[in-house]
């Protein structure tokens, strides 16, 4: 009979030797029992990258194992014991779900067990954008906004809300980009960042704006508008935004008015206004844009101008009675005149009145007289002459004179105490031979003819009017100059003599006469101074005067 015992002595984790002793021989090996339905304690098993795993032993129900192994091999930092089985480590990288097929094995066989091991990555944390509160434009890209976290690698990005339109989150890299095409209210949006380890978010804030307002314009600028008269709407436009107010610097002529809504401007203007520049201000949430808008209000143009005396004649040197100007338009401004008015007048600039002493003669003339106001001008035509003193006190040198006919006169000159004469007339016509000039009155000449005695009027103008004076003129002949021969006749009574004829060697005898009377039986021819007949009586040597007398003298 045998004695057999049974000594475990420890060697390692499920090792065993058996010991037996006795007498006798002839017994048989004893036998080992092969690992049986072996498990880990944790199956399956979750890890963390880089985070230091809980060591994962294995159990089986049969004999203890003598060695372990694994197929295929664990993920990397991951180690198992191939005495004992036991998977440690850390792993250092992320691996997916898989089966690892562990076999534990002694002298009496082997089983096996699969392992499911999945290595996740640190979850994401603290994730964050470089921009948390966006305000964007509509219609300009934006910037990237891009996210950072603390924890492994983000595997995808997701956000709720969905982005606002024209905005879009790339799910791989987390990053916000694109160009906006609507506004948006400020709103919140839930990004999260998941990988194989969790998730993380963040909560970014993003406004989409109206763009600024720019290239500010009006549909007419600059403009000119009229005192009293409804002006046609003036409207802006721009090439950015939607405006929200319009505001303008300073205020604008009274009467007219900016709309704050629509920046329109509109009224009827009721005081003058010199062009003067306005700061249109456009704006919105994001910003403004401005243009310097021109106005002018102007006055309402003159119109029907007129003067109290439109055909005007003046005399030089005579004060004129004022001639005033009126019109039935704005206010005028200013006045003025072409051509020049006659020397010695003026009009006023500011009244239009025309005034003063003419000084210079002037032929009827056309003068076009302006009125002008910011509005406009309006015209008249004023016809104006300026005439001379008319000439007074007409007077000759010698208004009374006696002529010698064929004797050159003295030149008989006028003179007057009014204006200076332009032309000289006589009536009737003066003797023959002598003559009057007609621009400066005087008398000149030889009378060729006898002239009794007579009166003539001579009349002196200028554009004043005329005036007249009488002249009284005589025209005698040439005094007669008579001879009889030797002038000592000696006669025969009763003998009848030649008769004795007179030489007359100046003018025309008109009668003739002789002292004393002649002997007896003589005659005197008193037509033509001759001695005739025959003489009766004797008389002593006696001396007789003949007379022959004309107008000139005898």
């Amino acid at each position: 009979m045998s004695l057999f015992r049974r000594i475990a002595l420890p060697m390692s984790a499920g090792l065993f030797l058996l010991f037996g002793c006795g007498g006798g021989g002839g017994s048989s090996a004893p036998v080992i029992q092969a690992p049986t339905t072996l498990a880990y304690s944790t199956n399956p098993a979750i890890y963390t990258k880089g985070t230091v795993i809980t060591a994962n032993s294995p159990s089986n129900s049969g004999g203890a194992a003598s060695s372990y192994s694994v197929a295929p091999p664990l993920p990397v930092g991951l180690n198992l014991s191939t005495i004992s089985g036991v998977v440690s480590g850390t792993p250092t990288v992320v691996a997916a779900s898989a089966a690892y097929i562990v076999t534990a094995t002694n002298g009496g066989g082997s089983t096996t067990a699969s392992l499911n091991i999945i290595v996740n990555d640190v979850a994401p944390s603290n994730l964050a954008y470089s921009t948390n509160t966006g305000i964007y434009i509509k219609g300009a890209a934006i910037i990237a906004n891009t996210p950072s976290n603390s924890g492994g690698s983000v595997v995808s990005y997701s956000v709720s809300p969905t982005l606002p339109a024209g905005l879009s989150l790339n799910a791989g890299t987390g990053s916000i980009s694109g160009t906006p095409t609507a506004v948006t209210a400020a709103a919140s949006y839930t990004v999260t960042a998941t990988n194989s380890g969790g998730a993380t978010s963040a909560t970014l804030s993003i406004t989409i704006n109206e763009a600024a307002p720019s290239n500010l314009t009006y549909s007419t600028n600059p403009v000119a508008y009229t005192k009293g008269t409804t002006i046609t709407v003036n409207s802006p436009s721009n090439s950015g935004g939607a405006v929200v107010s319009y505001a303008v610097i300073p205020a604008l002529p009274l009467g007219l008015s900016l709309s704050m809504a629509t920046g329109v401007v509109t009224g009827t203007p009721t005081a003058i206004s010199a062009s003067t520049p306005y700061t249109v201000t456009a704006s919105n949430i994001t910003g403004n844009a401005t243009v310097i808008l021109l106005i002018a209000v102007n006055d309402v143009p003159p119109s029907n101008l007129a003067y109290s005396a439109t055909t005007s004649v003046y005399t030089k040197g005579t004060a004129i009675t004022s001639n005033s100007a009126t019109n039935t338009g704005g206010t005028v401004t200013s006045y003025s005149v072409s051509p020049s008015l006659p020397a010695g007048l003026s009009l006023n600039t500011t009244t239009g009145v025309i005034s003063g002493t003419p000084t210079v003669v002037a032929a009827q003339t056309t003068y076009t007289v302006t009125a002008s106001n910011s509005g406009g001008n309006a015209t008249i035509a004023l016809t104006i002459t300026v005439k001379d003193v008319a000439p007074a006190n007409l007077t000759y040198t010698a208004n009374t004179a006696v002529y010698t006919k064929g004797t050159a006169i003295a030149s008989n000159t006028p003179s007057n105490s009014g204006g200076t004469v332009v032309s000289y007339g006589v009536s009737p016509s003066l003797p023959a031979g002598l003559s009057l000039s007609t621009s400066t009155g005087a008398i000149t000449g030889a009378p060729t003819a006898i002239t009794a005695l007579a009166t003539y009027t001579v009349t002196a103008t200028n554009s004043g009017g005329s005036t007249t004076t009488i002249l009284t003129l005589t025209v005698n002949d040439v005094a007669p100059s008579i001879s009889y021969g030797s002038g000592s006749y000696t006669f025969t009574t009763n003998f009848t003599i030649t008769a004795v004829a007179p030489t007359n060697t100046g003018g025309s005898v008109v009668t003739w006469s002789m002292t004393p009377s002649l002997p007896t039986g003589l005659s005197f021819n008193t037509t033509n101074g001759s001695i005739s007949g025959t003489p009766t009586a004797i008389t002593a040597p006696t001396a007789y005067t003949v007379t022959a007398t004309n107008t000139g003298g005898s």
